[in-house]
């Protein structure tokens, strides 16, 4: 019913919660997985700058490294240092702005801007921000944590090691996972994006 009227109208809507959703637990569920049944593709946004690509593109191959190849591999390890540095957090306003709106960004869910997927590498998360992106593992331990930021979209930053700035990393993460679970099956806020939207070329946003 209600994903028909999504279907028919080509906007998302949230669908009621399951009878467990006020259980409290963190829920997560694999969202913009290629490998759920009926996955497609969400466009990138048609209005992005080259600076805004070149930025999302390295923040999607680094999670697609961490992925795809064995925790502690030696070979991932190596790409990932050298297409990142190590940095701190307090020398990095736009790391600081980003860990600010991460969880609003979650809370967005704009269509692509999150992909949640599990593989040989962990559970890995990428998050696309308006002038970032942020990479981390979830899973099986929270390292490494990256931004690629449109003022230095070559290169990520790489912030798990600033042990001054611990307790603001991990409320940003905690931040962020909090409100992925609202979107997960049985969450308070499960948004189902019409996929009529993305194969006529629309964005699906809103609602």
């Amino acid at each position: 019913m209600l994903k028909d009227e999504a279907e028919r109208t080509g906007k998302p809507v949230r669908l009621p919660p399951a009878p467990d959703a006020q259980s409290g637990g963190l829920l997560m569920l694999n969202i913009d997985d290629p490998r759920i049944e009926g996955y497609v593709e969400p466009p990138e946004p048609a209005d992005l700058t080259p600076v805004q690509k070149q930025r999302r593109a390295l923040a999607d191959r680094l999670a697609g490294t961490l992925l795809n190849n064995p925790v502690g591999d030696e070979r991932a390890a190596y790409l990932v240092g050298s297409l990142s540095l190590p940095a701190k957090v307090r020398y990095a306003r736009a790391v600081r702005t980003a860990l600010t709106q991460a969880p609003e960004v979650a809370e967005a869910s704009e269509p692509g801007a999150v992909k949640v997927q599990s593989n040989v590498g962990g559970v890995i998360i990428r998050l696309h921000g308006p002038e970032w992106s942020m990479v981390f593992r979830l899973s099986p331990y929270r390292e490494p944590v990256l931004f690629v930021t449109d003022d230095m979209p070559d290169r990520a930053r790489r912030v798990d090691g600033d042990q001054d700035w611990q307790p603001e990393i991990n409320a940003a993460i905690n931040a962020t996972l909090r409100e992925l679970s609202r979107y997960s099956l049985g969450g308070d806020k499960f948004l189902y994006r019409p996929l009529s939207a993305y194969r006529r070329g629309g964005t699906g946003s809103g609602g």
